[in-house]
């Protein structure tokens, strides 16, 4: 473990655990002891996050990938395919397959895993491509079918085209394990990157062309794919494509460690037998095809002892790594056009005995055409780290600006970039994530005992809405039932409001059609008017004689039958009657000239229209 800051550059290596542990058990406790490593260290410095946390590629695969689309699900999904065939090459009889998209690169990515079938849940599968619909289609920069660095990426899921592009493998217990007991013990991690992804971002001299602040008043720019070789002391060369330090692909191989002899550089002899003066440092500094640029070394390196092992790098390895390098250029359709290559001093016969060239020379010559740039650095992971958390490395000429992920948004876009980092565990959920869980379920359960309460209050309406329906309902079978002398077949009429409508407007026709009655009371108070002022005439032995025999009123005519004491009195009775304003016209007739007691009849015919009407009661 390595903690990295500005002034700050520790190293732990579990030397506290104890080896009497078993090995799983040694091996959990040695990353719970690293974290809290960290989280002392970052205390101690008034602390609580890690910008990046980058993870070594040891036991890591990249390889090259076909696929429709780098979509993660499509991806997954072909590599299951990929281990559901070698499940069933395994138990064929001729023990092969044939598998469309993912194949034996699929199966090989999946080697770090000890079951294949389980493979997709113990290692980090992530494609360095990316596929965003609506862009544009066409290649971008010569690297493939979808974007591998900056500039738009191509949308080809749609079109179900096969496409290639790098795939990383890493097995990810152990980094799972670290983070979460770092977020157990309040550390929070920025984003989680690889050694590759590092690298591109920390040496590739395009990632940081366009980070400055004049890079909006830039025209024009190009970002050429750029590798970048580590020589790491171990034994091992870590080397990565990037474009614009975004991740390209990745490789690693191992190196010899050889103990060098004691070797003096004015014993080389010429093909004289004169000895030859050793080649200065500077000699490498000419430029054109097939030569290499040295750049001066580290200040603050320390030299290795001569009697330490030293890794060995020259034609053979210059020669697995191109042959590696064509491959990839062959898959991707495009090839590094600037190296940049550091690490401590190889053998040291290379560079100085013409039969051992240095690996720079070789590589310049194997791979015309690039720009090769070496230095030399006996901590070349530390030095990685260094730049990756900002420290400036002044003495390496133009990869002296200080970088920091190729100056990207951190929270945003690197965790959400395969090219940038390791998406699935630079996301991975945390305490944060877990606090926000708890408030989202808080708020859940909140509105849920909102809408629980408001369930029973509608409940308890629609109870009481129930009740108050089946009264109306009892209601209106009481009037119905009481309307069957009216209408007898009303109960058991389908549709009884209907029927009534029916029949309530049929009586509305007729009632406009009947004439209303003329108010014949009046008449009548006329004609008793009339009778008593003249009874009231008549001298009082004759008045008894006066008397109504009968009296009929109908809206077509009208009969007043009188008893007279004589022939005078039916008339002045007539007189009086028209004398007095009415509806009816009364006419009067005697039966005959005959003298005492007879009858006297007054008839009158109704007009048949109303003298007046008034409002809409029809005529009165």
């Amino acid at each position: 473990m390595r903690l990295v800051a500005p002034g700050l550059h520790r190293q732990w290596n579990g030397d506290s655990i104890p080896s009497s542990a078993s090995d799983s058990v040694a091996h959990f406790a040695r990353i719970g002891a690293a974290a809290k490593w960290i989280a002392d260290n970052l205390h101690a410095l008034g602390a609580a996050r890690l910008d990046a946390l980058c993870v070594d590629p040891e036991g890591a695969v990249c390889t090259w990938f076909s696929a429709t689309s780098p979509d993660e699900k499509v991806v997954s999904a072909t590599l299951a395919q990929a281990a559901l065939a070698a499940g069933d090459a395994s138990g064929s009889p001729s023990g092969s397959a044939v598998v469309t998209g993912g194949g034996a690169a699929g199966r090989l990515a999946m080697l770090a895993s000890s079951d294949p079938m389980t493979a997709l849940s113990e290692l980090t599968l992530q494609p360095l491509a990316v596929a965003r619909p609506g862009d544009d289609p066409t290649p971008t920069g010569g690297l493939g079918k979808w974007a591998f660095g900056r500039g738009k990426s191509a949308a080809r899921a749609t079109t179900g085209t096969q496409g290639r592009f790098a795939l990383l493998s890493i097995p990810d217990a152990c980094v799972r394990v670290l983070v979460d007991s770092l977020d157990d013990l309040g550390v929070e991690i920025g984003s989680v990157t690889s050694l590759w992804h590092a690298l591109g971002a920390a040496f590739d001299p395009s990632a940081r062309s366009g980070a400055g602040a004049d890079a909006e008043n830039v025209v024009a720019s190009s970002d050429p794919a750029t590798a970048v070789i580590m020589v790491d002391p171990r034994g091992r060369m870590v080397w990565s494509w990037s474009r614009a330090g975004m991740l390209v692909a990745g490789g690693s191989m191992r190196l010899r460690l050889i103990t060098p002899p004691s070797f003096e550089p004015s014993t080389v002899t010429d093909r004289g037998g004169t000895p030859a003066e050793p080649e200065p440092i500077d000699a490498l500094s000419a430029s054109g095809a097939g030569t290499a640029r040295r750049l001066g070394g580290q200040t603050d390196q320390v030299s290795s002892r001569a009697d330490e092992p030293a890794p060995e790098a020259s034609s053979a390895e210059v020669g697995r790594l191109v042959a590696d390098w064509l491959a990839w250029s062959t898959q991707l359709g495009a090839a590094p056009q600037r190296v940049v290559c550091f690490g401590p001093a190889t053998s040291p016969q290379s560079g100085v005995d013409p039969a051992h060239p240095s690996f720079g020379q070789a590589l310049a010559k194997a791979w015309p055409g690039a720009t090769v740039d070496l230095f030399e650095h006996d901590d070349p992971v530390g030095l990685t780290l260094q730049r990756l958390a900002g420290v400036s490395g002044a003495d390496m000429g133009s990869f002296g600006a200080s970088a920091r992920l190729a100056g990207h948004d951190r929270d945003v876009h690197i965790a959400s970039d395969p090219r940038l980092s390791l998406t699935a565990l630079s996301n991975r959920p945390g305490r944060s994530s877990r606090r926000m869980n708890r408030w989202v379920a808080l708020a859940i359960l909140l509105a849920a005992t909102f809408v629980a309460v408001w369930g029973y209050q509608l409940h308890r309406s629609a109870g009481r809405a129930d009740a108050l329906i089946a009264k109306a309902r009892s209601d209106r079978a009481e009037i119905v039932a009481g309307l069957e002398p009216l209408i007898p077949t009303l109960a058991r009429e389908p549709n009884p409001d209907a029927v009534l409508t029916a029949r309530i407007n049929t009586l509305s026709e007729q009632a406009r059609a009947v004439r209303q009655a003329p108010p014949l009371l009046g008449e009548v108070v006329r004609l008793l008017k009339a009778f008593r002022a003249v009874q009231s005439e008549l001298p009082e032995d004759r008045r008894d004689a006066l008397r109504i025999q009968e009296m009929t009123l109908s809206t077509l005519a009208a009969v007043f039958r009188l008893e007279v004491p004589d022939s005078e009195t039916g008339p002045r009775i007539e007189i009086a009657v028209k004398a007095s304003p009415g509806l009816v016209q009364w006419s009067g007739r005697a039966p005959g000239p005959t003298a005492g007691p007879q009858t006297y009849i007054l008839t009158g015919i109704l007009p048949q229209e109303p003298l007046s009407s008034t409002g809409g009661g029809g005529p009165r």
